[in-house]
């Protein structure tokens, strides 16, 4: 015996998720492919709004609230803010992409009321992520509280309560409309791209 201590590893080597946990990082791959999926859901929404010029009767609403929530989510798995979130960075990241283009489709083809109302929530979530992204560099330097997310996801459901029977909601009929509305999205598939 030398009498030498072995090497101390630090425990952010042993929590990286590339090497020493793979399960992690191959589950979040799954993970990031889904969330995928899910924002483009609404590609053939944007298809018909493109195609007919015109929004109808649908909300602006939950995509300018799920790009606050990509937003929030990518700048929250930047290394710098917290470690080893790194897909949660990227899938969030390319969901805030999708996001913006929705709402620039919307915004492009919106009535002027719901325009203005739409650009007006919009304003308002860039300045909530400004707001949160300069809080946690110059006051907290960089480390959001894990207690941050929930009251921001908190905050995102009374939103959702709040303007989920929303003037555009009400307008129509959704037993009615919503059958039609699935035959013209079926409509939409069987033609293919534009």
């Amino acid at each position: 015996m030398h009498g030498r201590a072995p090497p101390v590893r630090s425990t952010a080597t042993r929590k990286s998720f590339t090497m020493h946990n793979p399960a992690h990082f191959i589950f979040g791959i799954f993970g990031n492919a889904t969330a995928l999926f899910l924002f483009l859901a609404p590609l053939i929404t944007f298809k018909r709004v493109v195609r007919s010029k015109s929004t109808e009767q649908f909300s602006g609403i939950p995509y300018v609230m799920t790009l606050l929530n990509c937003l929030l989510s990518a700048w929250y798995g930047l290394p710098f803010v917290s470690k080893d979130n790194l897909l949660v960075s990227t899938i969030n990241g390319t969901g805030a992409a999708i996001e913006a283009v929705y709402v620039l489709i919307f915004l492009i083809y919106a009535p002027r009321k719901e325009r203005l109302k739409i650009l007006s929530l919009f304003t308002a979530v860039m300045a909530i992520f400004s707001t949160v992204a300069l809080v946690s560099l110059l006051v907290l330097h960089g480390q959001v509280p894990n207690g941050f997310g929930c009251v921001l996801g908190a905050v995102q459901l009374i939103l959702y309560a709040i303007y989920r029977d929303g003037e555009a909601s009400r307008s129509y009929d959704r037993t009615t409309d919503g059958s039609a509305m699935a035959e013209q999205q079926k409509q939409d598939v069987e033609k293919g791209p534009m």
